[in-house]
């Protein structure tokens, strides 16, 4: 298989809660911190995934300041938190790429894409 790599384009920080967060966050979860990070992922050298991923903090002290076990965010959250994902919900909406997102995919700008938001449920 080829190489796939993950580099984070923002690292983990704290940030208010936005309409840009792709599903309404619960009244319990706007009462908590949020933490946002953007990642991109590369199978080789071609970028293939934007992941832009909002949560609430209160289950996660010293997330923004830690490294992501084998660069990996679910893994993380398992091993560290002792958090495990139990359902998920998604959205799946075709549009087309914007200059920032054809310039991070290495697209043309109107190219289709194709945008996944999932939810993700968990044990805390």
């Amino acid at each position: 298989g080829q190489n796939v790599k993950t580099t984070f384009l923002k690292k983990p920080h704290f940030v208010q809660w936005s309409d840009s967060v792709p599903f309404t966050p619960t009244e319990h979860e706007l009462n908590q911190p949020c933490i946002h990070f953007d990642r991109v992922r590369r199978v080789g050298d071609q970028p293939v995934l934007i992941e832009l991923d909002w949560m609430s903090g209160e289950f996660l002290p010293g997330f923004t300041e830690a490294e992501f076990v084998d660069g990996s965010f679910f893994k993380t959250l398992s091993r560290v938190y002792l958090i495990e994902i139990t359902a998920s919900e998604q959205e799946l909406r075709a549009s087309k790429a914007d200059e920032r997102i054809s310039e991070l995919l290495q697209i043309d700008e109107g190219s289709p894409i194709l945008h996944i938001s999932a939810r993700f449920r968990t044990s805390q």
